[in-house]
């Protein structure tokens, strides 16, 4: 499948948004790192979703289960917002006069 796009979850910071360096999406430390989150088919495309996060966070996030569990939520809510504000609008049936 085509990568439609790609999607990155970073943590705002002074940085610019196309540069390399962004903040860890959990702790907002300045990083390079990142992981493939998730893929989401849409027809025939694909939306890849990257997620900009520190060794440290990583580490942590491996040995503890619960905070990959608040990790990994935080990180589904945003997809589900983002793909919901990109969903086609249909339109409301009361405005058309047939």
């Amino acid at each position: 499948m085509k990568i439609l796009k790609n999607v990155y979850l970073f943590h705002e910071t002074h940085l610019p948004e196309e540069g390399w360096f962004q903040g860890c999406y959990k702790c907002e430390m300045i990083t390079s790192k990142t992981i493939c989150y998730k893929n989401i088919h849409v027809y025939d495309k694909t939306i890849k979703f990257v997620v900009y996060i520190c060794n440290k966070c990583t580490k942590l996030f491996k040995n503890d289960t619960e905070k990959n569990f608040i990790f990994s939520s935080k990180c589904n809510n945003f997809i589900s917002e983002y793909l919901e504000s990109r969903r086609p609008k249909t339109p409301d049936p009361s405005c058309c006069f047939f």
